[in-house]
C-alpha cells in the first residue's frame, strides 16, 4: 500500500493525499495552493474511486472543480456541514451521516463546523488522517484521537516549530481592542471567527458580523458546537462609528472589504497570511497587526498527540518547514 503526497507537505496549502491499494485508490482532500493544483496526472485521476473531505476550506477543497474537469468520476464524501459549505454542482456527493463506506470511520476534529478526522481500515492496514485538528476551541467539538493503532498517520502540524499560546494570544487580541475605535477582524467563512466573537463578547464593546457569520451564530445548536454564543451580535448594514467588525474575507481579497479596511482605525489579522495578498500588504505597511489565534497544532502538540496513539509511521503536513523524506511512501 502507498501514500502519494499530492500537496500539503512542505507547503501551507494544496492539501491532497492519495491512498493507493491493490483494490482501488482514493484521495483525502483536494486543495488548491496559491497557483498550483495537486500533483495528479489525468491517468491517476480517472482511476480514483473516492475523495474524502476533512472540511470545506479552500486549501482542502479548492481543486475539486479542477479534478472533475480532468476526468474524476468517483464519489465525494464529507460531513453534512462540509457538503453544505462547499458550493458544488457535482452529482456524486454524499454526506458521511447519510452513507459511510464500511472501511471508513470518522470523528469531529475541532477546527470548524463539519471538520473531521478519518480512520481508514483497508487491505489489512489502518491509516489515520487528523485533518486540521484542534482540541482547544471553545466553540467547536473535537473528539480526541486516543489509543489508535495505525500503520500510518498524517498529522496536522501547520504551525511547525512556532509556539502560539492560545490564552496569551487571546489576551493580546483583547488588549489590542480599544474602546471607541472601529476595528476590523478579517476571518475565514467557517472557523476561528466564532471563537473570537465568543471571547470578545465579554468586553464592553459592540460586535458586528457579516451575514454569513450571523447565520452561523443563529444556528449553533448542532453536534459541532460546544455551546451557543449568547451575546447580541449586530449586523452592519452601514459601517458603524465604532466597534469590532467581523468579515469573512481573511486575505482581504474583496473590494468591499478593502474599502472597509480603509475606514477602520485598526485591522487585526489572526491567521495565516498568504504572500502577495491585500492582507500581506496591509501587514507590511504597518496598517494591520498579526496576532495568531491557534486553530491547528505545532510540532510539540503533534508529537504529544502521536504519543497518545500508536502510529508506526507518521507524516506531518500543512507546514512549509517540514518536508517528507520520501514520496510515495510505502507502508
Amino acid at each position: 500500500m502507498k501514500l502519494k503526497i499530492c500537496g500539503g507537505v512542505g507547503e501551507h496549502g494544496r492539501n491532497c493525499f492519495e491512498i493507493i491499494t491493490d483494490q482501488m485508490s482514493f484521495l483525502v482532500d483536494c486543495g488548491k495552493g496559491k497557483d498550483d493544483m495537486p500533483d495528479l496526472k489525468k491517468k491517476e485521476i480517472r482511476k480514483l474511486s473516492y475523495v474524502f473531505l476533512t472540511h470545506s476550506h479552500g486549501d482542502h477543497t479548492g481543486a475539486l472543480d479542477w479534478l472533475i474537469d480532468k476526468g474524476f468520476e468517483g464519489t465525494i464524501y464529507g460531513s453534512e456541514e462540509t457538503v453544505r459549505q462547499w458550493k458544488h454542482t457535482y452529482e456524486k456527493v454524499i454526506s458521511l451521516e447519510t452513507e459511510c463506506p464500511s472501511f471508513v470511520r470518522w470523528q469531529r476534529a475541532g477546527h470548524c463546523a463539519g471538520a473531521v478526522s478519518y480512520i481508514f481500515t483497508i487491505g489489512g492496514k489502518k491509516i489515520v488522517f487528523t485533518g486540521d485538528y484542534c482540541e482547544e476551541s471553545s466553540i467547536y467539538v473535537c473528539d480526541p484521537l486516543r489509543n489508535e493503532d495505525a500503520d500510518l498517520a498524517v498529522v496536522d502540524c501547520a504551525y511547525g516549530d512556532h509556539i502560539f499560546n492560545r490564552e496569551e494570544n487571546l489576551k493580546k487580541i483583547s488588549d489590542a481592542v480599544s474602546p471607541g475605535k472601529r476595528i476590523l477582524f478579517p476571518v475565514p467563512k467557517y472557523g476561528r471567527g466564532l471563537d473570537l466573537i465568543d471571547y470578545l463578547s465579554g468586553k464592553k464593546v459592540e460586535i458586528y458580523a457579516d451575514d454569513l457569520l450571523l447565520s452561523q451564530i443563529e444556528n449553533m445548536d448542532s453536534k459541532w458546537y460546544r455551546k451557543k454564543i449568547k451575546a447580541e451580535i449586530h449586523p452592519f448594514d452601514e459601517v458603524p462609528e465604532q466597534g469590532l467588525l467581523f468579515v469573512t474575507d481573511p486575505q482581504v481579497r474583496k473590494d468591499k472589504t478593502r474599502k472597509l479596511a480603509d475606514k477602520c482605525d485598526q485591522i487585526i489579522l489572526t491567521g495565516h497570511v498568504y504572500p502577495d495578498t491585500y492582507s500581506d500588504r496591509l501587514l507590511k505597511k504597518g496598517n494591520a497587526v498579526l496576532i495568531p489565534y491557534p486553530v491547528h497544532m505545532n510540532r510539540k502538540q503533534a508529537e504529544a498527540l502521536i504519543k497518545k496513539n500508536h502510529f508506526r509511521k507518521t507524516i506531518l503536513y500543512h507546514s512549509e518547514e517540514i518536508r517528507a523524506e520520501e514520496n510515495p511512501i510505502e507502508f
